[in-house]
């Protein structure tokens, strides 16, 4: 499966790539130091997915956004 890298955009403007910085995701990274993902289905719910953070030194985390506060943040699978 190919990797996939995510460019921000906002009002047409670019705002960089994300990228992990500690334990947040955050734009206006470079395009060499974005996060790097796959896109993993899931097996019971057709088109939906889930992206796998792949380029990290734990490869065991995928991106998630945390209802409480809104945040998109790397969330490691058990």
């Amino acid at each position: 499966m190919s990797k996939v890298i995510i460019k921000l955009n906002q009002e047409g403007k670019g705002c960089g790539y994300v990228f992990l910085k500690g334990d947040i995701f955050r734009s206006g990274g470079e395009k060499a130091h974005a996060a790097e993902f796959e896109k993993k289905f899931y097996s019971k719910k057709n088109g939906a997915f889930y992206l796998k953070l792949v380029n990290a030194k734990d490869n065991k985390y995928y991106m998630d956004v945390r209802a409480a506060t809104s945040r998109v943040e790397p969330v490691k699978h058990f």
